[in-house]
C-alpha cells in the first residue's frame, strides 16, 4: 500500500480518485443524488457546485449504453441549466450512496426506482478507479421525464443502462 499527499489518491488495489469528491460533494449529494449545478439557487451556502457540461466531445450511443469520456471528479458534468428536449448531454451521476436523485436542468429529479451504485469496471491492470460518480448521458425526454443512460464501458457487467427520473420537490437527503 502506498500513500501520497492529500491531492493524490491512495492506491491499494482500488485506485480512489478523491480529488474534488470530498465532504462538500457528499453533503451536496446525498443518497444517490448529484451535487448541485452551478448557479442553482437551491445550493446550500458554502457547498461546492459542480461544473457545467462541455460540448467538446458530444456523446455517442454504444450497444446498450452511452459512450462518454471518463468522469473527472473535480469537474463532474451536470448538463446545461436549460436542456434541449431530446438532446443527450454528457452527465456524471453522483451514485456514491446509490441511484436515487439527480440535479439536471436546474431541477431535482427522483429515480423511478432506486438502485444500488454500479460497481466500476477494472482497467487492463486490474485496478478500478472509484470517483463516486457514474458516467453516462442525461436527456430531457419531456418536461416530466429525464433519462440517464450509463456508459457500460465504465461499470461492471450486469447493470441495466437506463434510469428514468421524474421531477420532485423533495430535497435529496444527506448520504448516510
Amino acid at each position: 500500500m502506498t500513500t501520497e499527499g492529500p491531492a493524490m489518491p491512495r492506491t491499494t488495489g482500488i485506485r480512489r480518485a478523491a480529488t474534488g469528491l470530498g465532504l462538500a460533494a457528499a453533503l451536496a449529494g446525498g443518497a444517490g443524488c448529484a451535487p448541485v449545478a452551478a448557479g442553482d439557487a437551491a445550493a446550500p451556502a458554502g457547498v461546492a457546485q459542480a461544473g457545467a457540461a462541455t460540448a467538446a466531445d458530444p456523446p455517442t450511443r454504444g450497444p446498450g449504453g452511452a459512450s462518454v469520456d471518463p468522469t473527472d471528479p473535480g469537474r463532474p458534468r451536470t448538463g446545461p441549466r436549460r436542456p434541449v428536449r431530446g438532446e443527450a448531454y454528457p452527465y456524471d451521476l453522483y451514485t456514491h450512496c446509490g441511484i436515487a436523485f439527480a440535479r439536471f436542468g436546474g431541477r431535482t429529479w427522483l429515480a423511478s426506482s432506486r438502485r444500488s451504485e454500479p460497481a466500476t469496471r477494472p482497467d487492463n491492470a486490474g485496478l478500478s478507479t472509484y470517483t463516486g460518480y457514474t458516467a453516462g448521458t442525461m436527456t430531457l425526454v419531456d418536461p416530466r421525464t429525464a433519462r440517464f443512460v450509463i456508459d457500460l464501458r465504465r461499470v461492471a457487467a450486469g447493470v441495466h443502462p437506463v434510469v428514468t427520473f421524474r421531477p420532485t420537490s423533495r430535497r435529496a437527503p444527506v448520504c448516510q
